[in-house]
């Protein structure tokens, strides 16, 4: 065979391009002549081989066309699938097992036409058969026009002679027939064993019926067993020997009928719905038993299902509760009787749980907090009970405030700050609360407001004060004017004995203040002895101009007046007492000020009630509030400022405020004070409003 029949194409090319070049630098006599001769037998040897290879192209064709059509009509389906389980190419046969046309399958995920409950496991299998390049087979079911068809897959790894990549070959066989054998077969075995199965059961029911009904027979309590719609079908001889009746009294539907007329029809309509609902059933009626007695029953059933979840029976008991409602009847009453002696007393109560959220709290506890019982509910008790320390208002934590400040016996007093932010002073008591297995549930605080006391306590404390210097008061004034009665005598003997014009004058200057001095020392005995005043009806108004117009003549003070419009603030008073106590309030703001400032003094009509934490009788009074503009008084010195001789000025007796304080209370009225450094202070007088009706 010559050497250019071994060539492939592109190297024949070459060949004749060189051919060409030597051609063309060859001699022309006889080398081309060899040339073309060579040329021409090997145009010959292509044409023949051009001939053979048609004949071979033929014959592959031919062959070709006879293997598609026995892959396409293959009794079994072939497929090639990708690295991702795409359908790469799938004959006529599998086509037609997955109920699709060819072309619609090329490119498509095979696993989707694949039973939901199969794609895992088969997808395991691919990635298996193209890791480990062995053979794998399964059984899968595809879905086709909705029917399931069973198939056997032999996978075999392979490679892709077009691209190189690993893809797998499967062979689908239809198996379904044999499937249906194996049901077939299955179902006919089964079918025994159950039928034996089943007579095995029916004999274990009748012994566990037989079993049920003598421990049924047996509790103290009823047993009770209904068909699926409800009718009853036993009743335990424990629960019918308490009615005085037999079974077929209160058997079937009737059942119902053993109730007095009042919850018949209420139990069977509850009844009812729990056997449609088909739910647990949980029930009370009452009924009258053998003894004429009336009994509180609680019925519980529960369904019984088979294993597809359908009721076939009810089961249940029927328990005497009728001890147990008794016992919560009296409960109730307890705890209404609690509640209302809770609600009634005069001391606020709060419960607490361990968390220390409130439970509960009371009416009186509900008005010193200003929380209602449905508000506080639930909330922290630091938020209902808003504590703090007296004096600094250092807020505290209400349960540990407790323990260390009043322990057991709670001696000790907080400042409660309500809801609207008022303050009160309380004392009180602290418990734990203990279940009857001695483990604490939580706290019970009893609190009582003692401002109204506190109140009461500074103004006795006053009184006393005023009451021990009014004896010594008028021990001294007795004393005082016994002196001055002697040094009278001794003047008036003088004037009689002196001839000087000049020195009897002199003597008389002195006897007038010696008089002066009788006049002061009688009417501080009035004021501090407690003498009663001479009361007479006056406008409050006209008290307060006279004291204004009195007390800030010839200063740099700018009074500012309000007065109600009309005659409401008539004031049953001893006009010339009380124009000395409005005087010597006034003079202290003056002194307070002596660089200037401004006095507002206004005049209201009030309503004092038991709540208002002022220790007067509940009633109408005239409020009078003089309040300056001055630097204010100190927090320790305003509790003193009452107290006989105290004083922060030079020269001064320290009577003034005391007068006052004495000359208001016998009035029966009272007089407060109230300020802030650096903010002025502000001094209230309540005097009793007088009742035009008392008089007629």
């Amino acid at each position: 065979m010559p050497e250019y029949q071994k060539m492939k194409k592109e190297e024949l090319i070459r060949l004749l391009e060189d051919l060409q070049v030597r051609l063309r630098n060859m001699e022309a006599e006889g080398e081309a002549k060899r040339l073309f001769h060579e040329l021409q037998v090997h145009q010959v040897e292509l044409e023949m081989q051009n001939r053979d290879l048609k004949e071979a192209r033929a014959q592959i064709e031919e062959a070709r066309d006879r293997y598609a059509e026995l892959y396409d009509f293959a009794p079994v389906g072939y497929v090639i699938l990708d690295e991702k389980g795409v359908i790469t190419e799938i004959n006529l046969t599998g086509a037609s097992m997955l109920g699709k046309e060819r072309s619609n399958l090329l490119g498509r995920p095979f696993f989707r036409y694949l039973d939901s409950k199969d794609i895992t496991p088969f997808m395991h299998i691919l990635k298996e058969c193209r890791i480990k390049g062995e053979k794998e087979i399964a059984e899968v079911g595809l879905m086709k026009d909705g029917a399931m068809l069973h198939v056997q897959i032999v996978c075999v790894p392979a490679v892709d002679t077009g691209t190189g990549e690993k893809v797998v070959r499967a062979a689908l066989t239809d198996i379904s027939e044999r499937k249906k054998a194996e049901a077939l077969s299955v179902a006919l075995a089964g079918e025994r064993a159950t039928r034996a199965e089943s007579e095995k059961a029916r004999r274990k029911i009748e012994e566990s019926e037989a079993t049920y009904r003598a421990i049924g027979e047996a509790i103290p309590f009823g047993v009770w067993t209904a068909s699926a719609d409800g009718r009853m079908e036993y009743l335990s001889k424990s629960f019918l020997d308490m009615l005085g009746r037999g079974l077929d009294e209160c058997s079937g539907m009737g059942w119902t009928e053993c109730l007095p007329v009042a919850t018949s029809e209420k139990v069977r309509r509850q009844w009812q719905e729990c056997i449609r609902g088909g739910r647990f059933c949980d029930l009370e009626y009452k009924i009258p038993g053998a003894d004429n007695r009336l009994y509180d029953i609680l019925l519980r059933g529960i369904p019984i299902r088979d294993d597809k979840g359908r009721i076939i029976r009810w089961a249940g008991i029927n328990l005497d509760i009728t001890d147990r409602k008794e016992i919560e009847d009296a409960l109730a009453e307890e705890k209404e009787r609690l509640a209302v002696t809770l609600r009634s007393i005069g001391e606020g109560v709060i419960t607490i749980k361990n968390d220390g959220t409130v439970f509960f709290i009371n009416k009186e506890a509900e008005e010193l907090t200003g929380w209602e019982r449905m508000d506080a509910a639930g909330k922290m008790i630091g938020v209902v009970f808003n504590v703090a320390e007296p004096g600094t208002l250092k807020k505290l934590e209400p349960l540990p405030a407790f323990e260390n400040a009043w322990r057991a016996d709670f001696s000790g007093e907080l400042v409660l700050i309500d809801r609207g932010g008022s303050q009160k002073l309380v004392t009180g008591k602290i418990a734990p609360l203990m279940d009857r297995a001695g483990r604490k549930t939580g706290d019970v605080i009893v609190f009582r407001d003692i401002t109204i006391r506190k109140k009461l306590e500074e103004e006795i404390l006053n009184i006393r004060k005023l009451e021990s210097l009014g004896a010594l008061a008028a021990g001294i004034a007795h004393e005082f004017s016994n002196l001055l009665a002697s040094i009278k005598g001794n003047i008036e003997l003088a004037m009689e004995d002196t001839p000087v014009r000049a020195a009897k004058e002199r003597l008389a200057e002195a006897e007038n203040i010696l008089d002066a001095a009788k006049v002061l020392s009688n009417q501080l005995r009035t004021y501090v002895a407690g003498v009663k005043p001479s009361r007479e009806l006056a406008y409050i108004d006209d008290i307060l101009k006279e004291s204004i117009e009195l007390a800030l003549k010839d200063s740099n003070i700018k009074p500012v007046a309000r007065f109600p419009a009309g005659d409401c603030c008539f004031v049953d008073v001893d006009g010339e007492q009380m124009r000395q106590a409005f005087y010597n309030i006034l003079l202290n703001a003056r002194e307070a000020m002596p660089e200037g400032g401004s006095i507002e003094v206004t005049a209201d009509l009030v309503d004092i009630g038991i709540r208002n934490g002022l220790p007067l009788k509940a009633g109408k009074y005239v409020k009078t509030t003089i309040k300056d503009t001055g630097p204010g008084i100190p927090k320790d010195n305003l509790k003193k400022i009452f107290d006989p001789f105290f004083t922060t000025k030079a020269l001064r007796m320290g009577l003034g405020l005391a007068i006052a304080f004495s000359v208001v209370r016998n009035h029966d009225g009272l007089i407060m004070a109230e300020s802030e450094e650096g903010r002025g202070a502000a001094f209230h007088v309540y005097l009793p409003l007088y009742q035009r009706e008392k008089t007629l």
